[in-house]
């Protein structure tokens, strides 16, 4: 029976190690609720659990515009007192995050360049827009230095400079 119990943890530890769940550099939410799904990359959970986890409400985000600076840590904490289970999963949850509420009128670009941490002055850059299920794509330089959740100005191929949030996924 113990053998058993062993054998079954030490399984459960294995696929952890193989799929932990990832923290995203920044999230834009839609609403006033933060998901774990919002900030991180659940699709390495099992099946059963992968639902659950991507919908586990972790907090309420003030009702300004104004970026949260989470760590990750403290992400897995509270998904983990939410549901002990994922435990296993979110071991390797390091880092932090910038989260940004979304309101309904804001079609704001997010701005991705080959780092995930901060955008430099005259970086290549992919800007996207995405409302609903349309996605705009846009290619420019850094007229700025930005950091996760700031915003910072962009020059397009076309010459227009434009204002977008930095460091999307």
């Amino acid at each position: 029976m113990i053998l058993g119990s062993l054998s079954f943890a030490s399984s459960i530890i294995a696929l952890a190690l193989a799929g932990s769940v990832s923290l995203a550099p920044t999230a834009i939410v839609r609403g006033d609720v933060l998901r774990l799904g919002d900030v991180a990359d659940t699709s390495k959970l099992p099946m059963p659990m992968r639902d659950r986890a991507t919908k586990l409400a972790l907090m309420n985000l003030p009702d300004n515009n104004d970026p949260v600076r989470l760590r990750g840590e403290d992400i897995a904490a509270r998904a983990r007192s939410l549901v002990p289970a994922l435990a296993p999963w979110l071991a390797q949850m390091k880092g932090h995050i910038v989260v940004r509420r979304r309101s309904a009128n804001l079609l704001l670009p997010v701005a991705r360049a080959t780092r995930a941490d901060a955008i430099l002055k005259d970086d290549p850059v992919q800007l996207t827009v995405s409302a609903g299920i349309y996605i705009i794509e846009r290619r420019g330089i850094a007229m700025s230095d930005g950091q996760p959740g700031s915003k910072l100005f962009i020059r397009t191929e076309d010459g227009k400079a434009i204002s977008a949030l930095c460091c999307g996924e």
